[in-house]
């Protein structure tokens, strides 16, 4: 794929993924679906492994390991990734 597209085709999956992760148009924001899991999970593979990795070769960012590896069970686990809130996890930013 040219060079153009790929950059394109990195985008879209990114957005797409960001749209299923922080949508506006979601009825109910605490429950996600195994189904909706799974379609996260493979769009951040996909993401991370076909088009980053693609691009910018062997990348082993903390981020994008994690999104890729932990992303689901962090959305079983927690069941919320819709809400940025300042629980106990949060004070570990603190300075």
């Amino acid at each position: 794929m040219p060079l153009h597209d790929a950059v394109l085709t990195t985008f879209f999956r990114a957005a797409q993924l960001g749209g299923q992760l922080f949508g506006d148009n979601v009825t109910d924001t605490t429950t996600l679906t195994e189904a909706q899991i799974v379609s996260m999970v493979e769009n951040a593979v996909a993401l991370g492994f076909d088009c980053i990795q693609t691009l910018y070769g062997h990348v082993n960012t903390t981020k994008l390991h994690h999104l890729i590896a932990h992303l689901g069970d962090e959305l079983q686990e927690r069941g919320n990734f819709w809400e940025s809130d300042t629980t106990e996890n949060e004070r570990l930013h603190a300075s």
